[in-house]
């Protein structure tokens, strides 16, 4: 069928949809609003996803359509028997997620023949009594996956859940043998057949159990399970409580390659029985691979002292990974752990009650055959106050001869007790990946010697939060390989600018954070050996300067050195990074550090206006002028142009002094006698015209206030100024529309006039603020009170302007000084004081 056709088809179908993008919506026939949208179609497949839409409906479908999503949306009911006829083609179904109890008695789904995938996750079907499940899926003779689970109304969420055997008589929804062909099924456990003799042998391979929504069971046997005997995954979610796994519950599935169970949570003392069952019932699952029991007992230590569900595990040769995750599992004595099959690679024990020593010493040492290893969150159990356990180490061991471990990964977090590194006999020739961070009880508070000597091919440590002070001189010697290092939130500004000494051989390391240690000073030559380094965090610090070099770091993209107190970067930093970054991209993070303008730091702030390297977010830097105020550098240009025009004049007054001084020597004494008066004059003179420095004594002003205001707003600030200041109180007012000079340019206009005015009022308005020229006015004014050393600036809101939306410098005034609100009552009382508060301003020194 060519493109065109199938196009001009699918139109008349009632779906059109513009081939291949995933953008097109098309409406329903019933509600037009209600917009379901084609998100991948070809010409033999048409997907169509009408997600959260709030329907309560089933959209009326073209026949092409080979797959639909209705899940998340409102619909209660179903009656329309024909609802989904002359969709042959659909071989995806989601109902989901919908508060569904009503279909209709018949055969709804008997013309979807080519229908493989059902999904009815989470409905209130559960309440149609007279519902017939073998009813409801005859005709779907190719559907290979069903997902049918429930949820119970909000009302009933905190009701105590029924046994099945107590609120079913019978089997819920009549017969299910139809299921028996369905390769992949979700269910809740209310579906589960209880048989002594199954008369027909289900082919499902994977097998997903809800326990405990319409109700649950609270023992899992072998009846339930016999007639499927070619499962080969099985999920047992059980948020309700399980009293009971029999020692032979799934001991027919000699298929089975996955178990898992999730959730029962239980708070009886049957959590190692239970534990202990389904261990037995798979100890003749030779194809098993996988086993997961989680969060089977979560509430006390549970002491396992010889741990005989280990022992049911040792002939699972095929088994690789074992979970037991918040367990409340505590191991104890030499041989508790050693009984695990010698197949096993992978291991995660997180949130038990373990302890470093515990999984060092009765794990690890006893099962060397582990590549994996995840024991995070050792601290979820009540335990009883022992005496203080010593971190064994090396000395104590010096007879022993070397353990060679298979591990390749390990994370062991939040350990309860004192972190254990091992011992110098321990060799771990694969370890590429440590995780031995947030330990608040490291041995001594240091990284020993060893440490790298016997995990030389790690690739990724990280051993942040663990109050390290101190790093022992040898510890990092031999981790050559070493790509990530993490170091943060620790102690190391004890170790002063010799921790860089204690890096020098990590020369493969590619990320490397430090920041939050309380670092001081850095070391010129601390990246010298590490040319491979990308990214470097020192952020969080109380760092000055930063006084590493980076020439040898070709391949640096990221530096972080927020939050330290850092005033500017020196010239060697600028031009290393000017060298990079001709080569590759790099960005620098120096927000929150307590950066200069002033003359010293000009070049600095001009090399961030020009240069190549991206500076992360440069609009939010704050810095400090000589004075002491402060001004953001979201306008960093015109700070650079100011600092020009006040730092550049004195050093060039100073240049031409000297050479006029010099010239006067070798001249004439006698030249310089007799007109050294007009010299200086002149000197001074320049110095005056080209500075925008004011000498209070002796300045002279035009005006004694600027009048800053929008046009929109003239009616407040120009015609009331002219009256009450200039009629009443006698005070001399510039307003540009009368005193700006024709001719010359505005911004001209807006200097002179800014620096002729003793005083500067801003009228601040919406108007104010979303006009260009009035922003360059706040500016000049701006920078006329930091070279004055002057307060000029006086605010007037003439309305409410949330402080959100005030420009940070002009935020700044306002939180400092005092500012006055435009009467809005205006009575003659008020609108009198305001003025007179206006004119104390103008006219005091």
């Amino acid at each position: 069928m060519s493109s065109l056709t199938l196009f001009l088809v699918i139109v008349f179908g009632g779906l059109a949809y513009s081939k291949p993008s995933v953008k097109d919506t098309f409406s329903t026939s019933k509600h037009t609003a209600s917009q379901c949208k084609i998100i991948n179609s070809t010409e033999n497949n048409v997907e169509v996803d009408c997600t959260d839409r709030n329907l309560t409906y089933i959209p009326i479908l073209s026949m092409f359509a080979t797959s639909l999503n209705l899940s998340n949306n409102n619909i209660e009911s179903i009656t329309d028997e024909t609802v989904f006829r002359n969709l042959s083609s659909l071989h995806t179904l989601d109902l989901s997620d919908n508060p569904l109890e009503l279909l209709p008695h018949n055969n709804i789904f008997e013309e979807l023949t080519n229908l493989s995938k059902l999904y009815i996750r989470n409905t209130y079907l559960y309440k149609q009594k007279d519902l017939v499940l073998d009813l409801l899926l005859q005709g779907l003779n190719n559907l290979k996956h069903l997902s049918l689970t429930f949820m119970l109304e909000p009302s009933n969420l905190k009701a105590t859940p029924k046994s099945c055997s107590h609120k079913f008589n019978s089997q819920p929804f009549g017969n299910i043998d139809r299921l028996h062909s369905i390769e992949s099924l979700e269910i809740d456990s209310a579906l589960l057949k209880f048989e002594t003799n199954a008369s027909i042998i289900y082919q499902t391979k994977s097998l997903r159990v809800i326990n405990g929504f319409v109700c649950y069971y609270n023992s899992f046997a072998k009846e339930q399970f016999d007639y499927m005997p070619f499962i080969e995954h099985i999920f047992i979610e059980s948020p309700f409580f399980i009293d009971e796994i029999s020692d032979d519950f799934i001991s027919a599935q000699n298929c089975l390659t996955e178990l898992v169970i999730d959730g029962p949570d239980l708070t009886s003392t049957n959590a190692v029985d239970l534990i202990q069952n389904v261990t037995t019932s798979v100890s003749r699952s030779y194809n098993l691979t996988s086993l997961m029991l989680n969060d089977v007992y979560n509430h006390k230590k549970l002491e396992v002292k010889r741990f005989y569900s280990i022992y049911n595990l040792v002939s699972l040769t095929s088994l690789e990974m074992l979970g037991l995750v918040g367990n409340g599992l505590c191991f104890k004595g030499k041989n508790s752990g050693d009984r695990f099959p010698q197949s096993l690679k992978h291991l995660v024990i997180q949130e038990n009650c373990m302890t470093s020593y515990g999984i060092n010493n009765h794990i690890l040492e006893v099962n060397l055959q582990l590549e994996t290893v995840d024991a995070s969150s050792q601290n979820n159990c009540v335990l009883k106050k022992k005496k203080k356990r010593k971190t064994q180490l090396h000395a104590n061991r010096v007879n022993e001869t070397d353990r060679v471990y298979s591990l390749q990964k390990l994370i062991l977090t939040r350990s309860i007790d004192e972190l254990n590194f091992g011992n110098e006999q321990d060799f771990f020739p694969n370890l590429t990946y440590l995780d031995l961070s947030i330990n608040n009880k490291v041995p001594n508070n240091t990284i020993p010697n060893f440490f790298c000597s016997r995990r030389h091919n790690l690739r990724f440590l990280n051993l942040s939060n663990s109050h390290i002070t101190r790093i022992e001189k040898m510890a990092f010697v031999n981790c050559s390989n070493l790509e990530v290092l993490d170091l943060s939130l620790n102690l190391l500004g004890c170790i002063d600018c010799h921790i860089c000494d204690k890096l020098v051989n990590l020369v493969s390391l590619k990320a490397l954070n430090l920041s939050s240690n309380h670092i001081k000073c850095s070391n010129l030559h601390m990246l010298n050996s590490m040319i491979k380094i990308e990214r470097i965090d020192m952020s969080n610090n109380v760092l000055q300067s930063w006084d590493i070099s980076i020439l040898n770091a070709k391949n640096l993209t990221h530096i972080n050195l927020s939050r330290n107190r850092i005033q500017t970067l020196s010239k060697a930093n600028m031009e290393e990074l000017d060298t990079i970054v001709r080569s590759n991209s790099i960005e620098i993070d120096l927000s929150e550090n307590t950066l200069l303008c002033t003359c010293e730091t000009k070049d600095f702030l001009q090399w961030m206006v020009i240069t190549r390297v991206l500076i992360l977010r440069r609009d939010e830097y704050f810095c400090t002028f000589s004075n002491g105020s402060v001004t953001s550098l979201n306008n960093l240009k015109f700070i650079v142009e100011s600092l020009k025009s006040q730092c550049v004049p004195s050093k060039t007054a100073l240049i031409v002094g000297m050479n006029v001084l010099s010239l006067c020597f070798l001249t004439s004494m006698v030249l310089v006698y007799k007109f050294r008066w007009r010299i200086q004059h002149w000197y001074y003179k320049r110095r005056f015209i080209l500075t925008l420095n004011y000498v209070e004594m002796v300045q002279m002003f035009t005006y004694d206030v600027f009048i800053s205001y929008s046009s929109d707003d003239f009616e407040i600030a120009r015609n009331e100024t002219i009256e009450e200041l200039e009629s009443r109180r006698d005070i001399k007012a510039c307003i540009h529309e009368r005193d700006f000079q024709p001719g010359e340019y505005i911004a001209e206009n807006i200097s002179r006039a800014i620096h002729s005015s003793k005083k500067i009022i801003l009228f601040i308005s919406k108007n104010f603020l979303g006009s260009e020229w009035c922003a360059y006015e706040l500016d000049i004014a701006l920078m006329e009170e930091m070279h004055s050393g002057r307060r000029v600036i006086m605010v007037i809101m003439v309305e409410d302007v949330p402080n959100a939306n005030l420009p940070r410098a002009l935020r700044h005034i306002v939180d400092t000084y005092t500012y006055l609100e435009y009467p809005k009552n205006r009575t003659e009382y008020d609108i009198n004081a305001f003025w007179n508060k206006c004119a104390e301003f103008i006219q005091e020194n």
